[in-house]
């Protein structure tokens, strides 16, 4: 059976894809059974470095292409899901042109992403023999076409939570006394967010599990039904049929 291979930048992303492919919403339409998910985080690259991000995304696929035909020759799409961020250091073209650049430096073939949710489909060279491959890609970006996860999961939120609420204080204080916003305002209030709706078991390590709370407790404290993620939500249905 032919199957998905979905990149992402890391294991929260990871969390929040699965917890969205497994909403009620999505399986209701079509059973979800052959995406494989992997991230960019702690993995070893072609010059035997730890990577991890979005900048390690073209070696990443080097090494996913070392291992189409020997251990995964059943993957015929990989889709790519990186941040948007936010200009001058990202957004849309920035975030697309290195999807672009990272499937050319892996597979020869410049897939020639313009929009998030593309596809297309190229015969590629593996191992030396031809193989028909599949490229797609989104952007993790809010209602502004902008952002990441971290500002998706913030404009997500369906529950109350004490500590976030007086770090939006916090953060209106430091705004006025410097003219500027806390650094990592955002990450900081959703990592709040999480840590609030915890078990203790994972908070016990908590830096290493709060990923597991986003996918076992997302659905009670995260608006699944949110138009901020319908695009991403028609997107993996669409990679995963």
């Amino acid at each position: 059976m032919a199957r998905t291979l979905l990149i992402v930048e890391s294991p929260n992303d990871k969390a929040f894809m699965q917890l969205l492919m497994s909403s009620s919403q999505m399986t209701e339409i079509s059973p979800i059974y052959d995406t494989e998910i992997d991230h960019l985080h702690n993995f070893t690259g072609t010059d035997g470095k730890e990577k991890r991000g979005k900048d390690a995304l073209p070696q990443k696929l080097q090494v996913v292409k070392a291992q189409l035909s020997k251990k995964s020759p059943d993957i015929q799409h990989i889709a790519v899901i990186v941040d948007a961020d936010s200009p001058p250091t990202g957004g849309k073209t920035q975030s697309l042109a290195l999807i672009n650049r990272a499937f050319e430096e892996a597979f020869g073939v410049n897939p020639g992403f313009t929009e998030p949710g593309q596809s297309v489909e190229h015969t590629v060279n593996l191992s030396g023999e031809l193989a028909a491959l599949k490229m797609s890609c989104y952007l993790t970006q809010d209602s502004t076409g902008e952002g990441n996860l971290d500002t998706v999961l913030k404009a997500i939120a369906s529950q109350s939570c004490a500590e976030s609420d007086c770090l939006e204080l916090m953060n209106a204080c430091v705004a006025e006394k410097t003219g500027a916003p806390m650094r990592d305002f955002t990450k900081q209030w959703v990592n709040y967010y999480v840590r609030s709706h915890a078990s203790k078991k994972q908070l016990k390590n908590a830096e290493n599990r709060l990923h597991e709370v986003i996918t076992e407790q997302g659905k009670d404290i995260f608006n699944l039904n949110s138009p901020v993620i319908e695009g991403l939500k028609s997107y993996l249905q669409r990679i995963s049929v």
